[in-house]
């Protein structure tokens, strides 16, 4: 009986943590929706910046460090 009891209280207390964690996640930034995807794909030199960055061999723009 002991066992049962130590079990329903140790899944309370993991079912309440992980409610609380989901209730405090970061929400969706919607800062960068305006960024044309396909214009950047087209440009040979912006592809480049954008994976030099996540590379790190350049410093990143702030939507660089938004992607990464």
């Amino acid at each position: 009986m002991r066992a049962v009891l130590l079990l329903c209280a140790l899944v309370h207390l993991v079912v309440g943590q992980d409610v609380n964690d989901m209730v405090n996640m970061p929400k969706y930034d919607q800062r960068y929706d305006y960024l044309d995807v396909d214009a950047i794909f087209t440009n040979k030199r912006l592809v480049r910046n954008y994976v030099d960055c996540l590379i790190n061999a350049v410093r990143c723009t702030p939507e660089g460090k938004a992607l990464k």
